[in-house]
């Protein structure tokens, strides 16, 4: 599926985990009537992901608000556990909502999906 401004986005869950605990957040509530940023990433706490993918969302937090963007969500094919920590320990958390998309099926209907090899697998 191409992911393109006015398609609809694929029927899926999330998974996000906060202070309360965790929770599931159907796709379709997620999108309703907000203008989302939504980016996707293989991995929380990969090197790369931490020193050159989320860094510039934090940066460029309040011009992306700015331009009328209700949400700016990352998404990875990590467990919530892990998505959260990574969002505390880089202090997104009330900024940046960090999506679990611990089975890869959301990846997977957007076509985002790849096989990392033996050490990330399937993301």
């Amino acid at each position: 599926m191409s992911t393109i401004i006015g398609n609809k986005f694929p029927s899926g869950i999330f998974l996000i985990k906060d202070k309360e605990g965790i929770r599931e957040v159907k796709t379709e509530e997620y999108f309703k009537s907000k203008k989302v940023v939504l980016f996707a990433l293989p991995g929380a706490f990969t090197p790369t992901c931490s020193a050159k993918h989320l860094p510039g969302y934090i940066k460029f937090y309040q011009d992306i608000k700015d331009k009328g963007v209700d949400i700016i969500a990352c998404m990875a094919v990590n467990d919530p556990h892990v998505m959260r920590a990574w969002g505390l320990a880089n202090q997104v958390e009330g900024k940046i909502d960090m999506l679990s998309d611990s089975d890869c099926s959301v990846s997977q209907s957007l076509g985002l999906d790849m096989n990392f090899g033996r050490i990330m697998g399937h993301r």
